[in-house]
């Protein structure tokens, strides 16, 4: 069914938890019915400042197993998301692919074949990086979990819970810069300014997830 094509194929699950029922049952509808697709834009895909992959990536384990069981692979549809830089199954780092994402050929059929993958080589396993591994996990979880849809209402007031349960607070206000300082000294500024989620603006993405949202969030607030 269409449903089942959404749930299986596409991303749009991935962003449910973080958009109202009415909305989600919305951006289903339109990928179902509609002559035109905005969803990149509803979502606010097209907008965002994160740093998607330039070209498919794919692990070179997964790879050499399904050729093994199968006889040919696939694209994994969470190997192409931001933030995902190795394989939750395998710990192993994900490798760019030479297909390239083309906006002008979104909709054409690119086969995972021999041509645009390499399996032999040394690949790095990436284990040891705990927030690496973790990240990359919990991306993965989002398609393989039923979660419901949340408002921005109760996304506001998680984070908000979420900084009085870890005392990052000062007085009855948010400690914005204790939390940034966190984050900075968990990820790095390397890290975060390649993945687009950079803090060196004052009006920056971390800051806005804490106050009293009116715009929706993404996967990458988990």
């Amino acid at each position: 069914s269409p449903e089942q094509i959404i749930e299986k194929y596409t991303l749009l699950n991935v962003y449910k938890p973080f958009m109202c029922n009415s909305r989600y049952i919305a951006q289903k509808n339109e990928l179902i019915s509609s002559d035109k697709n905005y969803s990149l834009v509803s979502i606010g895909v097209n907008a965002s400042k994160l740093t998607w992959p330039l070209s498919f990536q794919y692990c070179p384990v997964c790879v050499k197993q399904d050729l093994t069981a199968l006889g040919e692979t696939y694209w994994r549809r969470y190997f192409q998301l931001p933030g995902m830089s190795c394989c939750p199954v395998h710990l192993c780092q994900l490798v760019d692919s030479e297909t390239t994402f083309h906006a002008s050929q979104r909709h054409a059929f690119v086969p995972a074949d021999n041509r645009h993958y390499e399996t032999s080589g040394n690949f790095g396993i990436v284990a040891s990086d705990s927030q690496q591994t973790i990240l990359s996990e919990q991306i993965y979880e989002l398609f393989n979990k039923r979660y419901s849809n949340h408002s921005t209402y109760q996304w506001s007031h998680y984070y908000q819970n979420l900084a009085r349960s870890l005392n990052l607070m000062a007085g009855k206000r948010v400690d914005h810069k204790q939390i940034s300082a966190l984050v900075r000294g968990t990820w790095g500024d390397c890290w975060l300014h390649r993945n687009g989620l950079s803090l060196e603006i004052d009006n920056n993405w971390l800051l806005a997830i804490f106050r009293k949202h009116r715009r929706p969030f993404t996967y990458r607030s988990l």
